[in-house]
């Protein structure tokens, strides 16, 4: 027996390669009673899994029960490799974008001879950030070569989300300060603690319970459903209250532009609350849809691979979000004018050093 297999944990019915490939792949219905225990201990598989080529079942003979000594990217050939660089030079795209705004955000704040970064930099920075992550999971996107744990990978792209997040917060929070800041345009504390609470829940959700379900799996490879299904209803109510956030205080700020003229920096408040609606619904979306299917299932294991896979949710929806946001901070439309409008006897202002 392969040292990489479960000793005494393969007796539930599946005894021939025919009805482990069925049970896997779904080709066929098996008996109620039969549950999927994995003999081999992810990210291996069974010998001779995918090596007939055609993936349709139609021949089990190369598979082998009881040896363990082939990786699920092994099992897979170059698919595995083609999705991983197909990902990681679509990743690249968006490092090579934002250094650029970066360096054009900060040529323009040291021209003015600002010293700290302002909003628009610390944004691409984070989104800078997110590509490096992102990136470094492109090396072993799903963990199937044994280059990265399970765990590692987690990490990886629980950072992506949670800075995604963060970027939002950081833009809603510039709002509130503009309408609720006064003549300072101090943060209100609630929007201070909310953002840090932000930060360090978002972190804590995505990384530290990421790693705990993993750990509260039975099997490598698998999580505890009970702690992903509440790591992505919470994730989601955080979601949910700053896009309430974000639809209030946008609407507000871009109504004040508007009695003022509007102009630039109306439509650039226009796209920022448009990008955050897109943001958050598709996050909202994935949370929620992936809750629902996880509940009360006691633990999911990642099933073997049943031929090639391009598609990966988690990285289309990465790659769109950073879109979204690569989109709307792009520096070369994001040039709003000096725009002064009067509201009572306060007066709020939006210039380009706010957002660039």
């Amino acid at each position: 027996m392969s040292s990489n297999s479960f000793p005494n944990v393969y007796a539930h019915n599946l005894t021939s390669t025919e009805d482990l490939w069925n049970y896997v792949c779904g080709t066929e219905d098996l008996p109620e009673d039969v549950v999927l225990v994995p003999f081999c201990q992810f990210p291996y598989i069974n010998d001779g899994w995918l090596t007939s080529g055609d993936g349709d079942a139609e021949t089990f003979n190369d598979i082998k029960l009881n040896s363990c000594n082939v990786t699920f990217a092994d099992a897979m050939g170059s698919a595995y490799s083609s999705k991983c660089i197909l990902y990681g030079l679509l990743n690249l795209v968006f490092v090579i974008i934002n250094c650029q705004y970066w360096y054009v955000i900060r040529a323009r704040r040291l021209a003015r001879k600002g010293k700290t970064m302002n909003l628009m930099e610390k944004l691409t920075m984070i989104n800078l950030s997110v590509s490096f992550f992102h990136g470094l999971c492109c090396i072993d996107y799903n963990a199937y070569s044994g280059i990265y744990s399970y765990e590692v990978i987690s990490v990886f792209k629980g950072y992506c989300a949670a800075a995604f997040i963060l970027v939002a917060a950081l833009l809603i929070t510039s709002w509130v300060s503009i309408i609720d800041g006064g003549k300072s345009k101090k943060t209100p504390k609630w929007a201070t603690n909310l953002t840090y609470f932000t930060a360090f829940y978002g972190v804590f959700s995505e990384c530290v319970l990421g790693i705990i379900e993993i750990q509260m799996s039975e099997y490598k490879g698998g999580f505890d459903t009970d702690v992903n299904v509440f790591k992505n209803l919470s994730f989601a109510l955080l979601c949910m209250i700053w896009a309430a956030v974000s639809i209030k205080y946008g609407w507000k700020i871009s109504a004040q532009l508007k009695a003022g003229g509007g102009g630039a920096a109306d439509k650039v408040i226009k796209r920022y609350l448009n990008a955050i609606q897109i943001c958050m619904l598709l996050g909202l979306l994935y949370k929620f849809a992936f809750a629902l299917l996880r509940f009360g299932k006691g633990y999911v294991y990642t099933f073997p691979p049943c031929g090639a896979q391009y598609f990966d949710i988690i990285g289309v929806l990465f790659l769109a979000i950073q879109t979204v946001i690569s989109l709307v901070q792009n520096p070369n439309t994001a040039k709003a004018k000096k725009n002064q409008t009067k509201v009572g006897v306060s007066t709020v202002t939006s210039t380009q050093s706010s957002v660039d």
